[in-house]
């Protein structure tokens, strides 16, 4: 190497004067951004470079040798040495139509001693190159050789540019299905923030008497450019349990009968309500059914229940309603079971001398059945927005038994109501609950008791506790944080806003010890997310809607959230995706606004408004959805509407 040495003053020669180099690949459009070829030449004319950095957008993407021979240079440039050339294979990472690639060089030079060594870090060539659009960078999806009937999850990981927006997954001709995306995958060490968050999946329904099924997923990019991922056409199996399962039924059917007829010569009808749950622990569904028993219990109404677990409503429901409980377990999931669960609830309902039944949720079919076969009416409430065969799909991480969706939907039928939140969901079971028995019933709030809540902590107050400026736009999701929920595609699309957020936050409130929660705050940590926080369930949700300017969702399922209801309450517009019950309870543009489910591109478009809406608009919005609420969903609606039903039963009951 050539030496240098400080001038007579003491000063160092500018080593940018002696650098030499150029960026030469790629020459043309890359087309594959998370393979891209990239390299040069570079000498120093009186010293050695000892690397070459790569930025892409100002990003380090990688690092390369001078070890290359060229030829070229060194007839051309006569103090460039042989080996000046360099290349290296690179990830570019996010980026959009183009990319501005630049090379510096990692240049030695003596200390003022002449001894030890330093190195500066010199740019020395910068390019803007085009990339290609909609081109596949990582994406694996494996499809079944064959599929039983019932239902498929199409699950794999997909990234593509200038940028993702959805997966679809398609069976035949139907409509595509728009996968979950934005889920925990694994990636290799050192992976960045967003190779870890690239999974989807979809649950999809195999049509009845199909013998095969053509499969397709697509990605879809920002600028709307449709890439396939994987298509296979496969057979469906035959169901040979069919007829067994049918002749099974038959005989448990008649063995409940004489079970049933043995207990009615010992307990003579009563007068109670059999309430039946799928937990009593904490939740949107079950604050529902709160609601419902408390209304009950003020009007004299005597009750009996039946839960799937516990949980913080099991001791008032004992104490307050004074209600006997049986906890009978997780739901069945094989025909013997459901016989044995549907028996066990018909000799406790005998037991205690029901005489109605109530059911909340999809997930207490097998009471349904037990009341049906005891003569009780019964009325059921629907949250759920999944197909009964989805739904246990989703509830158990894999197909159920066709036994299980068969009984749900036979339940469904037999119900004397069946009660819905949303009138969207109303509409997708109209083929399992015949018209007369199906009703739209809206959630609600008792009113004066929210607004007594929170009138307890103000806007100030609120911040102050929850260490939050006053002048932060702050957005709010409020829930369970789970895949359903969405959360880990708000912070992708947050990241996506850049300087546009730079004066908002945030706030995921609802966080638990599960593997998708430890995947966000993962997430948000590698991406360097210091204005998205994380944070644990928080019974004091009304001061949380206090601090807020206004409430988010990303959930691809919801009927009709009371998260939701208690921020618009709270006079706060509501950002959410387009699902079910949620534009019939949010008006977009009104008193909030609303995007397209399954789409982080639509999603980010969706936030931007948020962060960017003036104080006025917000003032304005969050007054409409305040009245909306009062308008439409105080839970005196659906409270008198179970009590009176119910209590007419009672008292035709004969005693």
């Amino acid at each position: 190497m050539t030496e240098q040495h400080p001038d007579s003053r003491g000063r160092r020669p500018d080593l940018r004067r002696g650098l030499r180099g150029s960026l030469d690949l790629p020459a043309t459009t890359i087309q594959h951004p998370e393979r891209a070829e990239v390299g040069g030449w570079v000498y120093h004319q009186r010293s050695d470079v000892v690397l070459v950095v790569v930025l892409a957008d100002g990003r380090i993407v990688g690092t390369a040798a001078c070890d290359i021979e060229r030829e070229d240079v060194a007839s051309a440039h006569d103090a460039a040495p042989l080996r000046s050339g360099w290349s290296a294979v690179v990830d570019l990472g996010q980026v959009g139509e183009e990319v501005t690639l630049s090379a510096h060089a990692l240049v030695r030079r003596l200390s003022r001693t002449g001894e030890d060594q330093t190195s500066v870090l010199l740019p020395f060539a910068e390019r803007t190159i085009d990339v290609a659009r909609g081109g596949l960078v990582r994406g694996e999806v494996t499809l079944p050789d064959e599929v039983a009937p019932g239902t498929l999850r199409v699950t794999g990981t997909a990234d593509v540019r200038p940028s993702l927006a959805r997966v679809e997954v398609q069976v035949d001709d139907a409509a595509p299905v728009r996968a979950r995306h934005s889920l925990p995958s694994s990636a290799a060490a050192g992976a960045g923030a967003e190779e870890r968050v690239r999974g989807f999946a979809a649950t999809l329904e195999i049509p009845d008497g199909a013998t095969e099924v053509a499969l397709r997923v697509s990605a879809v990019t920002t600028d709307g450019t449709r890439v396939e991922l994987a298509s296979s056409t496969v057979p469906v199996l035959d169901d040979p349990s069919t007829a067994r399962g049918e002749r099974l039924r038959e005989v448990r059917d008649e063995r409940l009968t004489r079970y049933v007829d043995t207990l009615r010569d010992t307990f003579p009808r009563g007068r109670r309500v059999l309430v039946a749950a799928h937990d009593l622990g904490v939740g949107g569904a079950q604050n529902y059914l709160d609601d419902i028993m408390r209304g009950l219990h003020e009007r004299g109404v005597e009750m009996c229940v039946v839960a799937g677990s516990g949980g913080a409503l099991l001791e008032r429901i004992e104490t307050t309603y004074g209600a006997p409980v049986l906890v009978v377990g997780p739901p069945p999931e094989s025909p013997e079971l459901i016989a044995t669960r549907v028996q066990l609830v018909a000799g406790f309902a005998l037991e205690q001398g029901a005489a109605a039944c109530l059911a909340n949720t999809l997930v207490s079919f097998p009471a349904v059945l037990a009341a049906s076969r005891l003569g009780l009416p019964t009325t059921w409430a629907i949250h759920e927005s999944f197909a009964p065969a989805v739904l246990w799909h989703e509830y158990l991480n894999r197909q159920a038994d066709p036994a299980v969706v068969a009984a749900t939907e036979q339940a469904l039928a037999s119900s004397d109501e069946v009660m819905f939140v949303a009138e969207s969901t109303r509409q997708m079971y109209a083929d399992l609950v015949p018209a007369a028995s199906s009703a739209l019933v809206p959630y609600g709030l008792d009113i004066a008791a929210t607004d007594a809540l929170l009138a307890e902590t103000p806007r100030e107050r609120a911040r102050a506790e929850l260490g939050i400026p006053l002048d932060r736009r702050v957005l709010l999701c409020v829930g369970s944080v789970e895949p359903r929920k969405g959360q880990l595609a708000l912070a992708r699309a947050f990241r996506r806003l850049g300087n546009v957020a730079d004066h908002a936050s945030l706030y995921l409130v609802g966080a638990t010890p599960t593997a998708y929660t430890e995947a966000l705050r993962s997430y948000v940590d590698d991406a360097g997310l210091s204005n998205v926080h994380v944070v644990d369930s928080d019974p004091d949700v009304m001061r949380w809607y206090a601090a807020a300017d206004v409430l988010v969702s990303a959930a691809d399922v919801e009927s009709m959230p009371r998260t939701m209801l208690e921020a618009m309450l709270a006079g706060r517009p509501v950002a959410a995706a387009s699902v079910f019950g949620v534009p019939e309870l949010v008006e977009d543009g009104v008193s909030g606004w609303l995007c397209e489910p399954g789409d982080l591109a639509a999603l980010t478009d969706l936030l931007r408004r948020a962060v960017t809406a003036g104080t006025t608009q917000l003032k304005s919005m969050g007054a409409a959805a305040r009245t909306r609420v009062q308008e439409r969903h105080s839970s005196s609606g659906f409270v008198d509407h179970v009590a009176t039903r119910l209590q007419g039963w009672l008292g035709e009951s004969p005693r």
